[in-house]
């Protein structure tokens, strides 16, 4: 299959082909995952689109708990499709757990891994600070 480009052609074999077909479907069940988890833990949801940078989910933000479990929700559902999918669907169980596995890093600023990051630290924080404020 050959693509036009910017004044070239591209070539992309059966396989690119394939993998590109496979990441639509994998990158909207992880993001419904994050909405499903969003709408269950009573978080609304703002707005829901598509940027260069791929799609992305604005929604208002909740205690700490709502925002990891929220954060953890998309990767979480394309760990599970690749795990139990795997025998059936060897393709598609990849494109899945390498999309659960990347978003799960969390020193990438914007990921699920580090929007769950965030929450946990925020968690650890009310835990640990103080009822009473010191008096000056």
């Amino acid at each position: 299959m050959y693509l036009e480009g910017s004044g070239s052609l591209l070539y992309m074999n059966s396989e690119s082909a394939l993998y590109l077909a496979l990441c639509l479907p994998a990158v909207v069940f992880h993001e419904l995952a994050h909405v499903a988890v969003a709408k269950l833990m009573g978080l609304r949801i703002k707005r829901f689109g598509l940027s260069w940078r791929g799609p992305y989910l604005v929604r208002e933000q909740g205690a700490p708990l709502a925002n990891l479990y929220t954060a953890l929700a998309g990767p979480a559902l394309n760990l599970a499709l690749g795990v139990s999918l795997w025998s059936i669907a060897p393709h598609f169980s990849l494109v899945n757990t390498v999309l659960g596995c990347y978003n799960l890093l969390f020193f990438i600023p914007g990921l699920d891994g580090h929007h769950a990051l965030l929450a946990w630290r925020k968690m650890s924080e009310s835990k640990t600070a103080s009822p009473v404020q010191p008096a000056l």
